[in-house]
């Protein structure tokens, strides 16, 4: 799921998603973690337009029968 979702959202954000990559704590409670990195700029115009991107991606992925139980967590830090 990490890699199909990073695969969507470099066709539309390129240079900007890095990873996935596992965590050092690769699984809790066994569920799998995988970290993927979404670096945009600070430009306010396309903050919008970016999220949106993001969220129809996530809405896709969830959407298709083998990733349901998948859980995403947007963790977001703004420096």
């Amino acid at each position: 799921a990490a890699n199909k979702l990073a695969a969507a959202l470099q066709k539309n954000l390129k240079n900007f998603v890095v990873g996935p990559a596992a965590p050092v704590v690769a699984r809790v409670r066994n569920q799998y973690l995988m970290e993927l990195l979404i670096k945009l700029p600070l430009d306010m115009k396309q903050i919008q337009q970016y999220k949106q991107i993001i969220r129809n991606e996530f809405n896709l992925l969830l959407a298709e029968k083998q990733f349901k139980s998948v859980v995403m967590i947007a963790d977001v830090d703004a420096n």
